[in-house]
């Protein structure tokens, strides 16, 4: 794990672990703006200007160093004369945890009872499945 990195959240410089996942986030937007303004051969001036945002902004935004509004990340994407989702297509989704792992753990376990367990059992696993389904 890494030393917390600075990050800037409504004007008030916080400290974030570099693990943190929405300051993950925040580093994958940066590079994929970073790269699409690369791209076009432009500085940040320059795309602050087409934007209607400050340089500096877009600086800071480049860096991860302040959690800026998904508006502003739109202006960005059509100063740069691409879609929102080119931008966002970078930044990996959370998936679903895999629990066939959890299951088959749970199964070995539920096999190795003795059958006049189960019925214990039985109403536990239905609010875990009832939990879990949702």
């Amino acid at each position: 794990m890494g030393h917390p990195a600075p990050c800037v959240v409504r004007g008030a410089a916080v400290r974030r672990s570099v693990d943190d996942p929405d300051r993950v986030f925040l580093r994958k937007l940066a590079r994929a703006i970073r790269e699409e303004r690369a791209r076009l051969g432009l500085l940040q001036e320059q795309l602050g200007a087409r934007a209607g945002i400050a340089g500096s902004r877009i600086g800071e935004i480049e860096r991860a160093n302040v959690n800026t509004s998904i508006v502003r990340v739109q202006q960005i994407a059509r100063a740069l004369g691409v879609p929102l989702s080119r931008l966002l297509a970078s930044v990996e989704v959370e998936r679903e945890p895999d629990f066939s792992a959890m299951r088959s753990a749970a199964r070995a376990d539920l096999d190795s009872l003795p059958p006049a367990d189960l019925p214990l059992v039985a109403p536990l696993l239905r609010r875990l499945r009832r939990s879990v389904d949702k």
